[in-house]
């Protein structure tokens, strides 16, 4: 079977389905990203969408408890989130529809990697955390879905793991295999690689994150544009 015809991406099942399990109490047990609330990124992301695009809609990859998606869905954008934890997604429902944004987001499971999405449909995709967790050689399936679902001067925001985060620095590899998941931790050089020549790249900045108890980490936020 192939990647494509696989339900999930061949990373970090048992991973993310703890975590899920766990409901609000995952942090407190290492599983340290939010739960809730969209933050300063989200806040900044909201007013660079607003300035160059007139299309609202986004697509929201990896979209967990759903908190990107319900954050820019109260900013009246039409936000579409894919998981493939089913428990992550009943969760961001209930959330959504807590926030009174439910006729605004549209959850679903499903592969990243074959999305189940028209061609040119996206305004914009969002991928906070996931690129990090699909093993390289998965990066040209997902790259395809993506530039086949977003328009052309469609907008991706990604999200992801820096080489720079301390425990990498120290790796022997810029990748980590785990019982359950999978991580890789990128330079600026490889972003730039990866994504040059299909995307403008507008401009990447790293941010640090730290979420006790779980270690220091740093990401790279990279702001692309679709090319023609």
């Amino acid at each position: 079977m192939s990647p494509r015809d696989s339900k999930p991406p061949s990373t970090g099942l048992s991973c993310f389905e703890k975590a899920y399990a766990l409901g609000d109490t995952r942090i407190e047990k290492g599983f340290c990203w939010p739960i809730t609330g969209g933050g300063e990124e989200i806040l900044n992301l909201v007013s660079i969408i607003k300035q160059k695009l007139k299309g609202r809609r986004i697509l929201d990859i990896g979209c967990g408890e759903g908190r990107i998606s319900i954050s820019l869905a109260q900013h009246s954008f039409e936000c579409y989130g894919i998981d493939y934890v089913p428990l992550a997604i009943k969760r961001a429902r209930e959330f959504a529809k807590k926030q009174r944004v439910a006729g605004k987001t549209h959850f679903r499971t499903g592969n990243v990697l074959n999305l189940p999405y028209p061609d040119d449909f996206f305004d914009v995709a969002i991928d906070w955390n996931c690129f990090d967790h699909v093993r390289k050689s998965e990066w040209g399936l997902y790259i395809g879905e993506l530039l086949r679902v977003l328009k052309v001067g469609g907008f991706y925001f990604l999200a992801a793991f820096s080489k720079n985060t301390p425990h990498a620095r120290i790796m022997k590899h810029n990748w980590l295999v785990f019982r359950g998941g999978y991580d890789h931790y990128f330079t600026r050089s490889e972003i730039k690689s990866i994504f040059s020549g299909r995307f403008e790249i507008m401009r990447i900045k790293e941010i640090r994150r730290h979420a006790p108890p779980s270690p220091e980490f740093r990401f790279h936020e990279v702001l692309m544009k679709k090319m023609s």
